[in-house]
């Protein structure tokens, strides 16, 4: 007959305490600490991801060129539920920057995952950007980026997918995080873009509330979408996003548990996983 967990600890004589020690041992969890209390993804920089202060003057000398002769900016995204959330984070927080922005989402079946040619040429037909900030992809797309550059557009990557040998060096600059998700890397580049530029934003409070309650549920609904496991960071983002879910206003999140009949229920990776992002 098999016993439920509670007979297991009763029959076994183990306290809650014991079977969680033992769980944490045959994961392998090292920091224990940081993994039962997550630290609040506030207190992260893209400095504690290895990131030098060569890069992220790149990235803000190359967006404060853009603002200041008001070039279009496209963040391209992937179409999964990872890519959606992770280019409503670094698309709005531009926006409200006062920065000339476009989303760009390319189609499934016409142009496929990541960057394309087709979907360069679309971009650049449409918005003549000077600048694109992947979402989700671009670690691999060496070709393509190449490609971009002969046309006069810049690109900036934010990724977490597995890297190949060959880089794409013809990249302005590159944020890749593989301990993350595609919403978490783009959550830390956009936050890290924001407290750059907010200073004179009108959208000023509005940004910083954001990057504490709808980008950090957006962020969270990602990584759990994705699949990405729940350690370090990324556990981070989804431990104090799965608490923001009460303080949402974004209303298409709201809109979607309500229609999901979960609107009154605390928010788990559970709803996020079957619920919320297949609706995403």
């Amino acid at each position: 007959m098999k016993l439920t967990i509670k007979e297991t600890i009763t029959a076994n004589r183990i306290s809650p305490k014991e079977l969680v020690e033992k769980l944490l041992i045959l994961r392998k969890i090292e920091n224990r600490e940081e993994f039962l209390n997550p630290p609040d993804p506030q207190s992260f920089s893209l400095k504690d991801f290895g990131f030098s202060v060569k890069q992220i003057k790149t990235l803000f000398e190359t967006l404060e060129k853009v603002k200041q002769e008001n070039k279009t900016v496209v963040v391209y995204t992937d179409y999964d539920a990872d890519g959606i959330t992770g280019g409503a984070i670094m698309w709005e927080t531009l926006n409200m920057l006062g920065f000339k922005v476009m989303p760009y989402v390319p189609h499934r079946k016409l142009e496929g995952y990541g960057f394309s040619i087709i979907g360069i040429d679309r971009i650049k037909a449409d918005y003549d950007p000077a600048l694109i900030i992947s979402v989700d992809h671009g670690i691999t797309a060496v070709e393509q980026i190449k490609y971009a550059k002969t046309l006069g557009i810049d690109v900036i990557i934010t990724d977490h997918h597995h890297k190949q040998e060959q880089i794409p060096e013809a990249a302005k600059a590159i944020f890749h995080i593989p301990a993350l998700s595609g919403s978490g890397a783009a959550y830390f580049v956009a936050k890290e873009i924001a407290e750059h530029f907010m200073s004179d934003s009108k959208y000023k409070v509005r940004l910083t509330n954001n990057f504490k309650t709808d980008y950090l549920a957006l962020a969270s609904i990602g990584t759990v979408a994705d699949l990405v496991p729940l350690v370090g960071p990324s556990r981070s983002v989804v431990a104090h996003g799965l608490k923001r879910f009460n303080h949402v206003k974004r209303i298409g999140i709201l809109q979607i548990c309500k229609e999901a009949k979960i609107d009154n229920k605390p928010i788990t990776p559970y709803e996020i996983g079957f619920v919320i992002a297949p609706r995403i």
